[in-house]
């Protein structure tokens, strides 16, 4: 697995749309996002998404893949 890049938000709300997540609501600097089984949720800040927080996303959505920016 390879390290995760810095994104920025319209990629990152884009490419988990084209894996079948949707959006859940939205609220404050940030929105949930539910993947397509609909048993996990992640959070998704409208703003750059830092390394770390691409790495969580891959964690918290498992039906994604570790590598779902890819």
């Amino acid at each position: 697995m390879s390290k995760p890049p810095s994104l920025k938000y319209s990629h990152a709300a884009r490419r988990l749309r084209d894996l079948g997540a949707h959006l859940a609501r939205q609220g404050g600097g940030h929105e949930i996002w539910r993947c397509g089984c609909g048993e996990h949720q992640t959070a998704l800040p409208r703003h750059t998404v830092s390394a770390y927080v691409v790495g969580q996303i891959g964690k918290r959505l498992p039906c994604l893949g570790e590598e779902w920016w890819r």
